[in-house]
């Protein structure tokens, strides 16, 4: 599940995800879109979900 978190209105929506498996932390930003890969989990290979809500995500790391 995707936990949404505003940027004082200055910028769009982001969101923090965890990979299921492996608990990895991801950002996840909607576009209107295709981003072109199927997005998976850099640790453990786990497939995310690529749509949500009529939006493309894209997943980008948030940990080290």
């Amino acid at each position: 599940m995707l936990q949404c978190r505003t940027n004082n209105g200055n910028s769009l929506p982001s969101a923090s995800f965890g990979c299921p498996l492996c608990h990895a932390k991801y950002e996840v930003t909607r576009r209107p879109i295709p981003p072109g890969i199927i997005p998976v989990c850099e640790e453990c290979d786990q497939e995310f979900v690529i749509r949500q809500d009529g939006e493309w995500l894209l997943y980008d790391r948030a940990d080290p």
